[in-house]
């Protein structure tokens, strides 16, 4: 089986997106897939991670043309028009003629995938926003929940939607060191904070964060381990940040052990992005920060079953931070709390209950 994945990651991007596609691609070359990517060549871009684990990538280049009045709202992303973009991945696709193409890209809609449809046997779309119409196959949004109509009017009648936690894709890591990380929660105290705000961290939320943090009473008897990407603009100034920091600090460049992080930590803050729904699976109480408009539906999700402290404004959750690590120091079963309503969202099985609609029989079910 072949499947190629048409996804991006750039500085205004961030690389939510392919970290989740390197999750599928991963169980499903595990099933004996074998898996391609088409990536843009963009500032920021991580094609030389996908080619790290194993996969390998086409590189598209930059259009020419200007998003259109009638295009998606992140058209921007595409770096180009929808007609430049099909029109180089074609030249890639329609010589091996795959399986599946998977699509996790708010820049493509529905004309991109009309032009795509006939060098391909089905088509996968990963999104969140619902805001656009697809010619999808199976359609994936495991941050909204299972009985949601968002998509009933953009997608076709045949397409199968997966929504809900039940679908999230959590890499094998978070699903080996889970049993760990929600034996230690029975012991909840507060004693090392995670601090992972995405890859990029344009807006150096980290930094702030680290500001904030030295104003708490408790600060020199806290260990913190920090994660950014290799690519963060904003880099240096976290360095120089951490050179007086009251607490011993671990800056974790590009880990590939986020999951040992998690387990290990007693609180995160972050943003309601997919790197929430990891740390539910762990049972890792968060302190969220709405950082963008597709994080919305998870962190509208996590409020709902209190799963996590959700702040949509900056600003109001700067001021709340260091307020609440007093509260929870002196009483950290609300860290226990959290916990428990946050690891019952996911089971962590989402990752194998979506590859299994790649091979699906439709004359016998799935495999």
């Amino acid at each position: 089986m072949a499947i190629f994945f048409r996804t991006d990651s750039s500085i205004l991007i961030g690389t939510g997106h392919l970290m989740r596609c390197l999750t599928l691609a991963k169980a499903l070359q595990a099933r004996g897939a074998d898996c391609h990517f088409l990536c843009k060549d963009i500032p920021g871009h991580s094609m030389e991670k996908v080619r790290s684990h194993g996969f390998p990538v086409f590189s598209l280049a930059p259009g020419k043309e200007n998003p259109d009045p009638g295009d998606p709202v992140h058209a921007h992303w595409l770096e180009g028009s929808w007609k430049e973009d099909a029109a180089q991945s074609l030249s890639f696709i329609k010589h091996r003629q795959p399986d599946w193409i998977v699509v996790d890209h708010y820049g493509l809609d529905i004309r991109w995938e009309k032009e795509i449809r006939p060098c391909t046997g089905k088509i996968f779309v990963l999104d969140d926003l619902a805001d656009r119409c697809h010619d999808c196959d199976i359609l994936l949004d495991s941050g909204r929940e299972p009985e949601s109509l968002d998509y009933k009017d953009l997608v076709p009648p045949h397409c199968i939607q997966l929504l809900g936690t039940d679908h999230l894709l959590l890499r094998e890591e978070f699903i080996r060191m889970r049993p760990e990380s929600l034996k230690k929660r029975k012991t909840p105290a507060l004693r090392r904070i995670l601090i992972t705000m995405g890859g990029m961290d344009t807006a150096n939320l980290t930094g702030r964060v680290l500001k904030k943090l030295q104003s708490f009473p408790f600060i020199k008897e806290l260990e913190v381990d920090l994660v950014l990407g290799g690519k963060a603009p904003h880099m240096e100034a976290v360095r120089q940040e951490l050179v007086s920091f009251p607490c011993p600090v671990q800056m974790h460049i590009d880990t590939p052990s986020m999951a040992k992080l998690m387990a290990k930590s007693d609180l995160a803050i972050g943003a309601p992005g997919s790197t929430a729904w990891e740390f539910c699976c762990m049972g890792l109480p968060s302190f969220l920060f709405l950082l963008a408009e597709n994080q919305k539906t998870i962190a509208k999700h996590l409020k709902r079953h209190e799963a996590a402290w959700i702040f949509e404004n900056i600003e109001e959750g700067l001021t709340e931070l260091p307020l609440l690590l007093e509260k929870i120091k002196k009483n950290p079963l609300s860290l226990q709390e959290i916990s428990v309503k946050s690891q019952y969202l996911t089971d962590g099985k989402g990752t194998n209950r979506v590859v299994r609609h790649f091979f699906a029989d439709p004359h016998r079910g799935t495999k």
